[in-house]
């Protein structure tokens, strides 16, 4: 399973003021959701291709059905490994696996930074799409959303990755149940919370747990657009 508690953060947790409210917080979280596991891996890299198979930002950058497929898998790989060393990889499961996850980066990780990528798997990522167009528009996009989010917000907040549920799965609460932990612990802490989406439907779901629109700016090179949202701590 999962070790928590191995990232900075989580280290930094166990022995400040906020521990003993969290644990507290813990027991009133919403049922089943609970750290990924490791063999659970293969299972959310497969919902999370299915959920952003159609995302317009993911259809600029890899027009071609076959270099999709390669590129997500690879890219979705990356992110997992990257939060469960570094982050949290929350899911809820059903019998056939994963129904939805997500993936935090907290305070002092948020920023991921390159030599962690490259051990969670940049490099292969990189090398699953070999086309150039798609590689300049995926640098031109990562630069941007880098640039912004350091303009946009204080250094100390939790950066939502990714969040999906399965496609048949969609519409029932689970987004909203797997992202409740850490929403209240950033409340409790007083920090905001950060996450883009290219999808203009996944709006509404995002205000309804408090977050607002920061930016709405076209990818480089033509793209669809891109929102940027902060949610600021609560209560």
């Amino acid at each position: 399973m999962q070790e928590v508690g191995s990232g900075k953060y989580e280290k930094w947790l166990q022995g400040s003021p906020l521990s003993a409210r969290l644990t507290a917080m813990k027991d009133g979280a919403p049922e089943g959701v609970r750290a990924l596991e490791r063999g659970e891996t293969e299972q959310l890299v497969a919902l999370y291709q299915r959920s952003f198979w159609d995302d317009p930002a993911i259809e600029f950058l890899l027009p071609n059905e076959k270099r999709r497929a390669k590129g997500l898998d690879a890219y979705m790989r990356m992110a997992i490994r990257y939060g469960l060393k570094h982050g949290r990889v929350q899911t809820i499961a059903g019998d056939a696996g994963p129904r939805v996850g997500s993936v935090w980066l907290p305070p002092g990780e948020a920023l991921a930074t390159f030599p962690k990528l490259i051990r969670a798997g940049f490099i292969g990522m990189i090398m699953s799409n070999l086309n150039a167009a798609s590689l300049r528009k995926f640098f031109a996009m990562s630069s941007m959303i880098e640039e912004h989010r350091k303009a946009d917000i204080q250094k100390n907040h939790w950066y939502l990755w990714i969040l999906a549920a399965d496609v048949t799965e969609q519409g029932q609460g689970l987004g909203t149940a797997v992202l409740e932990e850490e929403l209240r612990e950033a409340d409790l802490a007083g920090v905001p919370c950060y996450v883009e989406t290219a999808k203009q439907i996944n709006l509404e779901f995002y205000e309804k747990q408090g977050f607002v629109t920061k930016r709405e700016d076209p990818l480089p090179g033509g793209g669809p657009p891109l929102w940027t949202m902060i949610r600021k701590p609560m209560g």
